[in-house]
């Protein structure tokens, strides 16, 4: 699909979305954001936590979020950022590999939500693929979540500057000067990968 369908589908989907928040259809709403959204940010939790089952984990601590403040969403971002938003902190309260706990609902999910998320995570995991290149998935491997996040914001979803800032730096009060920050961390994390890939001359003799 290309960039401009992909761009009218998602408004399509975000006027459907804000139709049934308006509309007091709130766990609908959230099934088809789910539905929309959700292949593409279980992927982006696989890449960053490095770990299907962890990804799967906090996957469905994302379902929840996502289900308990669509109400409450005030539409300042797009819904997709916002789905960023919450994956990113579902990431955060997950925590590092050494402190890591299962994450458990306050009280059941809402029934419908929990089917469209088990399916999500069962359409979507089997199809997941890794970088075909051996190298850049070990370097990828190197790098902390938030890294590997910025890469993926930026090169396989092809977020602007000003969403991944949102993502990444969500206290930010001035978007313009939070996005001219993430995009220099993505230079310098770039040079540094770009510095790992480059082979060592040879030793003279």
């Amino acid at each position: 699909m290309s960039s401009m369908r992909m761009d009218h589908a998602r408004a399509d989907i975000e006027a459907r979305v804000q139709a049934l928040c308006r509309a007091g259809e709130v766990s609908e709403a959230a099934t088809l954001t789910i539905r929309a959204h959700g292949p593409e940010v279980l992927g982006f939790l696989c890449t960053a936590l490095g770990d299907r089952a962890d990804a799967e984990e906090v996957f469905s601590v994302f379902c929840e979020a996502l289900w308990r403040g669509l109400a409450s969403f005030q539409w300042r971002c797009s819904l997709r950022t916002w789905t960023y938003v919450i994956a990113r902190h579902a990431c955060l309260r997950f925590g590092t590999r050494a402190s890591r706990q299962p994450l458990r609902a306050s009280e059941p999910l809402n029934s419908e939500v929990l089917n469209v998320a088990a399916e999500v995570r069962q359409s979507t995991v089997s199809h997941l693929r890794g970088d075909p290149q051996e190298r850049v998935r070990e370097l990828r491997a190197l790098l902390s979540t938030e890294e590997q996040m910025l890469l993926t914001l930026r090169i396989d979803r092809r977020m602007e500057w000003v969403d991944i800032a949102r993502v990444l730096l969500p206290e930010a009060e001035e978007p313009e000067r939070a996005a001219a920050a993430v995009r220099k961390r993505f230079q310098r994390l770039k040079e540094r990968l770009r510095a790992r890939m480059t082979p060592a001359p040879p030793p003279r003799e």
